[in-house]
């Protein structure tokens, strides 16, 4: 191997009890959704959508896109024993049972799947997987940074908050959600 070319990282892994793991499967056992009856229709990723807009009719292309969405989780859920944590607004990311973040491009934009291999894409998906399954435990799997200060952007809440009339919000993008900062790292400190 040249000097040029990187060894692809590992990917995070976090260590999940059996009492998370075991909520996160009733939840996905609760919310599963029959099969898609459109099994051989193409699925529709949003780069594809926006080039052609103009070409398809709305109602057929949401029902084509959902069930495309629907077809890839049962199949990623079922391949890796994996948890929808974020349909998202980019990839399907998901927690898979041993503990792996795993991000599917293929509905965002026809890109495959890849396991994230570092903390700043891995944490991220916690927080958001947290808040829109409503098991709050996926933060106890966010290590402590030793040596870390209060993130002075979030102050350790995970998200940033902005805007005037409603309040909108983002995973904290100084800490990726950690809600903490390694010294140097922390902005106003």
């Amino acid at each position: 191997m040249s000097d040029s070319e990187s060894t692809p990282l590992p990917p995070i892994v976090f260590l999940i009890p059996e009492a998370t793991l075991e909520q996160l499967r009733a939840r996905r056992d609760q919310r599963r959704s029959p099969p898609p009856t459109g099994g051989n229709d193409p699925i529709l990723n949003t780069v594809e959508l926006a080039v052609n807009a103009g070409q398809y009719d709305i109602a057929k292309t949401a029902r084509l896109f959902c069930d495309g969405m629907d077809r890839l989780q049962i199949e990623v859920e079922d391949k890796y024993d994996a948890f929808l944590l974020d349909p998202g607004m980019g990839p399907m990311t998901y927690l898979t049972a041993d503990g792996r973040i795993l991000s599917d491009y293929r509905i965002w934009d026809g890109e495959g799947i890849q396991f994230e291999t570092t903390l700043e894409r891995a944490v991220p998906a916690l927080v958001v997987g947290a808040k829109n399954t409503g098991i709050q435990s996926l933060l106890e799997l966010i290590p402590s940074l030793p040596n870390s200060t209060i993130c002075n952007t979030c102050h350790g809440s995970r998200w940033f908050r902005f805007g005037t009339r409603e309040t909108r919000e983002i995973v904290c993008p100084t800490c990726s959600g950690l809600g903490q900062c390694m010294p140097g790292k922390n902005p106003n400190t």
